[in-house]
């Protein structure tokens, strides 16, 4: 049949691949080997840094403090986490106080991610928590801590809190009815990307991202509209510059044809005469008969 040799024809094709690329199979595999222990030593020196940055992250935390929505800007501003949050979850967001991430001191590639919250309508904790235990690669531990709704403002799906399982979170998003950022703090494994994108993006660098905004703001007047006198400034100084940078020449050139005005304009034969004048009188004050007449 057309459609066997079809097939037998293909799979021809894919052994004689197989064939050109078994030679390097050995060394591929190890090459892989390697690029993983990479990964692995670049994840394991990241964490520690990470960990000796932990009073400075304090530091900073007392400094955000003082700043009005610092995380739920910041958040706002992440290109991935932002898309995480719906509308419904936005005021809760509001009452976002503080985010951490604590490392272990004795193995700091493992952390919890502690997001603190305002007194707010939704639930009563004042922490949201999940920890990550990576010592084990193959077998990465997540542990979620339980969000206390208050009644009938649950953002998420009741069954998801009570069932806990991941394939509960995976069937919610294939029908689509629990989009929410909180939904998060129920997942397990398939929350690592988010979790790695907190603790090693997110966080360390939250202040560029809340600057980001900041600096969208800075160029804004209190109606939202933006600054039209940066644009004057420049145009002031620009003249200034113009005025400043007259042309010497042309000064020159006016300068020279205002010396002129002022100038006596002599005739060179009219100075002749005046020297032989002068000198036919000192010749008469100097003549002998002159002088006796004078003594």
């Amino acid at each position: 049949m057309p459609e066997s040799a079809s097939t037998n024809g293909h799979l021809v094709e894919e052994n004689e691949v197989d064939k050109l690329l078994a030679p390097f199979d050995n060394i591929e595999t190890e090459l892989k080997k390697i690029n993983e222990e990479l990964l692995r030593e670049e994840t394991l020196l990241q964490a520690k840094y990470e960990l000796k940055k932990a009073k400075l992250y304090k530091q900073r935390n007392e400094v955000i403090s003082k700043t009005d929505k610092f995380w739920s800007t910041a958040l706002e501003n992440h290109p991935v986490l932002s898309s995480l949050i719906e509308m419904d979850d936005m005021d809760a967001i509001q009452h976002l106080s503080e985010i951490n991430v604590v490392r272990d001191t004795d193995n700091p590639i493992n952390y919890k991610i502690v997001f603190r919250f305002t007194e707010n309508p939704y639930f009563s904790n004042e922490e949201l928590v999940k920890e990550f235990d990576f010592s084990n690669p193959e077998d990465v531990k997540v542990t979620n801590h339980p969000i206390n709704w208050k009644e009938g403002k649950s953002l998420v799906k009741e069954d998801l809190g009570t069932k806990g399982k991941e394939a509960t979170a995976e069937e919610d998003d294939e029908e689509g009815e629990n989009e929410s950022f909180f939904k998060w703090f129920y997942e397990t494994i398939q929350g690592l990307e988010i979790a790695e994108i907190i603790a090693d993006d997110f966080f360390p660098d939250a202040v560029r991202y809340f600057a980001n905004l900041a600096e969208d703001l800075a160029e804004e007047d209190d109606d939202g509209h933006i600054l039209e006198s940066l644009v004057d400034a420049e145009e002031v100084e620009e003249s200034g510059d113009d005025d400043e940078n007259v042309d010497s020449d042309a000064l020159a050139d006016d300068a020279g044809e205002d010396e002129d005005d002022y100038k006596v304009q002599v005739d060179p034969s009219e100075l002749q005469g005046l020297a032989e004048e002068a000198a036919e009188a000192e010749a008469e004050a100097n003549h002998p008969r002159k002088r006796k007449k004078t003594d």
